[in-house]
């Protein structure tokens, strides 16, 4: 048994995260801060669009981190060294996506529902060092693909501080 009297009610809220402000939602700063001590992108930057818009979202997650706080990411990495379906998908829409490692995730009937971008560790890395945040650390597993439970992919799990890492 855990006593959960504690517990404020948790809400969720469907915006743009390209440009999001927690001051931009009526009633929101009653329950929440406008910075954040941690903020975390699970799988969200690999189907973001653009890389324009994938700064615009890393950008507007900095402003709303307070400083010292975190940012976890989980994205999904380049998988061509584990997955034939990958390294197919990636040669076929190079050009339509006009970005290398991206590819259109597709319905059963073939309609294109969003681009998926596969980073490289140093791709991710310079994308959020870029916008200011500090790595504390980054690295690649290879698992099941939760789209393709059969077949392996490589994921990158990064944390960032907005600040300094204490050695």
């Amino acid at each position: 048994y855990r006593d959960t009297s504690s517990l404020r009610p948790v809400s969720f809220h469907v915006a743009d995260c390209r440009s999001f402000r927690v001051a931009d939602v009526p009633g929101l700063m009653d329950s929440f801060p406008e910075e954040f001590d941690v903020v975390l992108l699970q799988l969200l930057i690999s189907v973001v669009g653009t890389p324009e818009d994938r700064i615009r979202m890393l950008e507007n997650a900095f402003a709303q981190t307070k400083p010292g706080g975190f940012l976890f990411v989980s994205a999904s990495a380049d998988s061509a060294d584990v997955n034939e379906e990958y390294r197919r998908l990636y040669a076929e829409a190079v050009v339509a996506a006009r970005e290398p490692r991206t590819y259109f995730s597709r319905d059963v009937d073939g309609n294109v529902l969003y681009t998926t971008h596969h980073f490289t560790k140093q791709e991710l890395v310079d994308v959020i060092t870029n916008v200011g945040y500090t790595i504390v650390e980054c690295h690649v597993e290879t698992e099941a693909s939760s789209r393709r439970p059969d077949a392996k992919a490589n994921f990158l799990y990064l944390i960032a501080t907005k600040g300094t890492v204490q050695a």
